[in-house]
């Protein structure tokens, strides 16, 4: 439904539909763990924020740490771009991706054993695919947040 703007925050004469909100956000990273990867942070691409409120961000594989975001809001001002812009106060958001140590996993190669009584001293092969962080090959040292 359209309507004229009389009392909002358009510019008189423009409709409020045509306004588009622009977030703006700010973040102060905390690294944690970078398991490898020598991150200062982990986030691959940094926070953004669209125009429906959507938070967007892709993260760095066994990265892990904080990030204290301050996001504001702001129109484009009219159309014509003659107008100031109208920026909202800021408000706080923390990220906090947490470090993970996933179980270690493994295959069996055999489900059963059978031996004589008198073959004595033996070795066999019972597990295969043996990975310390659940299939990725890193090491639980990899895994250990600083």
């Amino acid at each position: 439904m359209n309507h004229r703007c009389d009392e909002c925050a358009c510019p008189n004469g423009v409709l409020c539909e045509h306004q588009a909100a622009v977030f703006d956000i700010a973040c102060e990273v905390q690294p944690g763990c970078d398991c490898g990867n020598n991150a200062s942070s982990p986030f691959a691409t940094a926070p953004a924020i669209l125009s429906d409120g959507t938070l967007l961000f892709e993260l760095i594989p066994h990265a892990s740490g904080a990030a204290e975001c301050n996001i504001s809001m702001r129109d484009k001002g009219a159309l014509d771009d003659t107008s100031l812009e109208a920026v909202s106060g800021p408000k706080r958001l923390k990220i906090t991706v947490m470090p993970v140590n996933k179980p270690p996993s493994y295959a069996l190669v055999l489900n059963a054993i059978f031996l004589l009584e008198d073959e004595g001293m033996r070795e066999i092969q019972v597990a295969h695919k043996i990975y310390a962080d659940g299939m990725d090959g890193n090491t639980e040292r990899d895994q250990v947040s600083l």
